[in-house]
């Protein structure tokens, strides 16, 4: 999985999706909706992808199908986003997720501190005292694995830019990456806790 360069939506046109998508389902006599809340939620989370809404959105709806339910809430987003994980439309984001981080759970907690990072440029200046705040002993070395393919090659340094930084491949996996669980039992909340701290 390598750089995928979409452009970025606004909140107006994620929106607009779910509005389609409620059209096309009443020309064809299912009659599901989104409430605001869904809406909202769906664009909020995707971070500018379409691709989120769709495949969150989707799932919702199949959910809403096969339960009888007329009106997808907020809260029934948040359920599919908690089977984001799970989802089949997402497996490439999936087998990257695993082959990043394996059988390594502090691959895992810098994975994830990294991914949390609002900018594209992250600078590991700020991530390693968080990483040993976490108990990670050597973040270099767990950073440089996940910058060789045996690891997925998820993040790299950018040529021409100061030493320190490092950018994800695919901005897409790393919006993936904040909206799925960890593998290991409480990294997620742990590095939630530890970012809450900055």
């Amino acid at each position: 999985m390598y750089p995928v360069h979409v452009a970025g939506m606004n909140m107006a046109e994620l929106k607009e999706i779910s509005t389609k998508v409620e059209n096309f389902l009443a020309e064809n006599d299912v009659k599901i909706t989104f409430d605001n809340s869904a809406k909202e939620k769906l664009a909020m989370i995707s971070g500018g992808f379409p691709w989120f809404v769709h495949v969150i959105g989707q799932d919702s709806l199949i959910n809403a199908y096969d339960n009888n339910i007329y009106t997808i809430t907020g809260g029934k987003i948040e359920t599919s986003v908690s089977r984001l994980a799970e989802n089949r439309y997402a497996k490439q984001c999936y087998d990257l997720y695993f082959k990043s981080v394996r059988d390594s759970q502090p691959r895992e907690v810098l994975l994830r501190l990294l991914a949390k990072w609002n900018d594209d440029n992250i600078p590991l200046s700020d991530i390693y005292p968080m990483a040993r705040s976490l108990k990670l002993s050597n973040p270099s070395a767990l950073k440089n694995q996940l910058m060789k393919q045996k690891y997925g090659k998820v993040i790299f340094s950018p040529e021409g830019h100061q030493r320190g930084l490092v950018r994800f491949h695919n901005k897409m996996f790393k919006r993936y990456i904040n909206l799925r669980d960890s593998i290991y039992i409480g990294v997620a909340a742990s590095v939630n806790e530890e970012w809450k701290k900055r």
